[in-house]
């Protein structure tokens, strides 16, 4: 017994199929482009996160704290950064820069204590900031 039983049916089969398929091709394209745009909101932040790389491998410290100034701004203007991963990840940042600055500069040890200093509270933020997140967060399902 063949188990398609006319050709009416085959047509409809592969008509179906196609029309599935295409919907979840589309739906693939549509969902996959939502995941990776970035908030609207903080899009002038993540652009210039891009800095950051150039201005740490040249060890300009001016620029690297004006850049986290600036990028923290844009966090705090919007209510859901102010205390977002990323606003962590920012401090974590600021925290190391602090103490990169420390390692270039050994020869004044007062500065260095007060950029010791600056990168601990810095860093006890960033803390503060992910268990924070993750006390709001870690119950919630992952599929």
């Amino acid at each position: 017994m063949p188990l398609i039983k006319n050709k009416q049916t085959g047509k409809l089969i592969i008509i179906m199929s196609s029309l599935v398929f295409t919907v979840v091709l589309i739906l693939w394209f549509y969902y996959g482009n939502i995941n990776s745009s970035v908030d609207p909101r903080i899009a002038e932040a993540r652009k210039m996160y891009e800095k950051y790389n150039d201005y740490t491998q040249s060890n300009d410290f001016d620029q690297i704290f004006l850049l986290m100034d600036s990028i923290e701004n844009i966090y705090v203007r919007s209510e859901h950064y102010k205390n977002s991963f990323e606003t962590g990840v920012l401090y974590n940042n600021r925290a190391a820069a602090y103490l990169t600055n420390v390692l270039h500069n050994k020869n004044n040890a007062h500065n260095s204590d007060s950029l010791v200093d600056l990168a601990e509270k810095n860093c006890n933020k960033s803390i503060e900031i992910y268990e924070l997140w993750i006390k709001e967060y870690q119950n919630l399902d992952v599929i």
